[in-house]
């Protein structure tokens, strides 16, 4: 009973923690109009990362921030590797669906632009760091650590990343199609690397999916 007490409180404080990011990043989003690099790069980690990691300090003895959210603890190059294949697939079948439609394919050659692709890049990748660690290595990690539930945590944590994700979304200017497009795709996309994240026991996975999906997304909607 005191162990299922003690889960209980836990499970509250990592709320309270989810929500003074969801505070403080609605207020950013609608009280200001930064960047986007200011917003990915400076805004998002602060926000995202400093209630985090204010929970993970405050009920993990050991002081090893990156793996108790989920960083491989050994065979990192491994892991590493993995992950590079995975994000190689993603951009294999990109390319395929591209020959595989016409209209996407002239857009995409038309707007071809190494410099633009870097920039989308790194901004997926900064923005799937952050938002992994909230969304896997800290909801879907901890509280299946708590439950011992998988898909009640998964379902939860996925939920919970969505409404965070609220914000951001109905302020990029997104209408209709596009707007139900990108909120579908982040709740699938929170299941997708809740599950690479469980099979594989590290957060790796998960970023690499991230990005790269968001970078895919982003190149064919700008």
């Amino acid at each position: 009973m005191p162990k299922k007490i003690n889960n209980e409180l836990r499970i509250e404080k990592l709320l309270t923690s989810w929500g003074i990011i969801v505070i403080l990043w609605s207020l950013f989003r609608n009280g200001f109009n930064p960047p986007l690099w200011f917003s990915e790069l400076v805004a998002k980690p602060l926000i995202f990362l400093g209630p985090v990691y204010w929970f993970v300090s405050n009920n993990e003895k050991a002081n090893r921030f990156f793996q108790n959210v989920g960083f491989p603890k050994k065979g990192l190059g491994r892991e590493l590797f993995l992950t590079l294949l995975l994000m190689l697939l993603i951009i294999g079948f990109g390319l395929l669906s591209l020959f595989t439609s016409q209209g996407i394919k002239v857009v995409f050659v038309n707007q071809l632009d190494i410099n633009r692709w870097g920039a989308l890049f790194g901004l997926a990748l900064v923005s799937a760091f952050s938002e992994e660690i909230v969304g896997r290595g800290f909801l879907f990690n901890y509280l299946y650590r708590y439950s011992k539930n998988f898909l009640l945590s998964l379902f939860i944590s996925s939920t919970l990343f969505f409404i965070l994700y609220l914000p951001g979304a109905l302020t990029l200017g997104l209408g209709g199609q596009d707007l139900v497009i990108n909120l579908v795709l982040n709740f699938t996309l929170s299941f997708i690397t809740g599950i690479a994240f469980y099979m594989r026991k590290n957060i790796l996975p998960a970023i690499g999916v991230h990005a790269m999906v968001v970078f895919w997304f982003d190149l064919l909607l700008s």
